[in-house]
């Protein structure tokens, strides 16, 4: 009888022992637990092209800084697409031509940069982490008919610079 006491016992201790050994550890938050729910979301909008950018710094103001260069540079990629389709459509030269190439990206490079560089983030969203940092996330967007614009403009450019050779 006490044999099979300690062997129950023994049993139980083991049991306990190994429930508290499985027990989960707290998870840590996953990246995107702070996402906003605009973040990334690339739908077909017939008005902007968007940007965005995602900043992470133990400083508010250097996580934005990071997050709105970021997303500057998806937007300039997304306009510097419709100015180059403009152009291989518009402008009177080709530009398989290098030099047509070269005097093409510099005006492109130009304007899309002065543009760009007034945008203002349409969505800003910041949140806490645990460890204190601060991650930020900015949306940039610039209305279709700018980037038209800007195309016009560099096509208007590229037919002057290389007019006046």
């Amino acid at each position: 009888m006490f044999d099979r006491k300690l062997l129950l016992g023994g049993a139980f201790s083991a049991a306990f022992l190994i429930a508290g050994c499985a027990s989960t550890p707290e998870q840590p938050r996953t990246v995107d637990a702070g996402w906003p729910d605009w973040y990334q979301v690339y739908d077909a909008d017939e008005q902007y092209f968007y940007g965005f950018g995602e900043g992470h710094s133990s400083r508010l103001n250097m996580a934005t800084q990071q997050a709105r260069l970021a997303a500057q540079t998806e937007l300039a990629q997304a306009v510097d697409a419709r100015v180059q389709a403009l152009a291989q459509e518009g402008a009177q030269q080709s530009l398989d031509d290098p030099q047509v190439r070269g005097v093409f990206e510099s005006a492109q490079r130009s304007l899309v940069d002065t543009s760009l560089s007034d945008a203002q983030p349409d969505q800003v969203h910041r949140v806490r982490q645990d460890d204190g940092s601060v991650r930020v996330f900015i949306r940039m967007r610039m209305p279709r008919n700018e980037a038209d614009r800007i195309g016009r403009s560099v096509i208007d450019e590229m037919d002057r610079q290389l007019g006046a050779r």
